[in-house]
């Protein structure tokens, strides 16, 4: 009878070293899992910020094209980012700068577009030497801000799909220089603060972008990771 306690007592303990051993063959290969998903998403995040900073310096090119270019030598934000995408937008357009942008803009997806845009700001006001400190907002800002928001909403509304702050901007500049529109002086005081005073239109783009961050940053993730899944 003790002998056979033993033998019992026996098996389920090789039975539980069994198990252990199995287990522990188990832990590493999940951790392994981990960790090449950690380096997976590290690798992507490294790509998609080498991809922001490309974008972000191409744009900068192009600006500091367009400044030697002008007259004056002189451009904004607003102006580089609509002539921009006009030239994109042209099928006709096919140089080399072209292909860049096209590409540029391409390898960043909706969500780091904000990033990019304020990067791009930001490096503009340095390399041009220009004033760090912003304007104290006005009205009229107040009312380009909303104009660039609200053209976000429409399309939102109309189409369900999140505009880029990119394309917003050249949505709005491109109704200020349609033709006659200029000839109403609101519309004119607006344009000119909007696209020929750099001072306000970095006010009114930083806010723009705040607002847009505010309320449609979670949007654009949920349907990040719902097309993940």
């Amino acid at each position: 009878m003790f002998e056979k306690e033993e033998n019992l007592h026996f098996c389920k303990k090789r039975e539980k070293a069994k198990r252990d051993e199995e287990n522990y063959k188990i832990i590493p290969t999940n951790e392994k899992c981990l960790e090449d998903k950690n380096l997976m998403v590290s690798k992507r995040q490294d790509s998609l910020q080498n991809s922001v900073f490309v974008l972000k310096n191409d744009l900068l090119k192009y600006a500091n094209e367009i400044a030697e270019k002008d007259e004056n030598h002189s451009t904004s934000v607003v102006e580089a980012i609509y002539n921009a995408l006009l030239q994109m937008k042209s099928k006709e357009n096919n140089g080399e700068d072209t292909r860049e942008l096209r590409r540029a803009f391409g390898s960043v997806p909706l969500v780091l577009h904000v990033q990019v845009l304020k990067s791009f700001i930001e490096s503009f006001y340095i390399s041009n030497h220009l004033e760090k400190k912003v304007v104290v907002g006005t009205p009229q800002t107040g009312l380009i801000s909303k104009e660039l928001l609200d053209t976000v909403d429409n399309f939102y509304k109309l189409e369900g799909k999140i505009l880029s702050p990119f394309e917003a901007i050249y949505l709005v500049t491109g109704s200020y220089v349609e033709k006659d529109v200029l000839k109403e002086a609101r519309r004119h005081r607006q344009a000119t603060m909007f696209i020929g005073d750099i001072k306000y239109q970095r006010r009114i783009l930083i806010d723009f972008l705040q607002e847009y961050d505010r309320k449609y940053s979670n949007k654009i993730r949920e349907e990040v990771n719902l097309n993940e899944n």
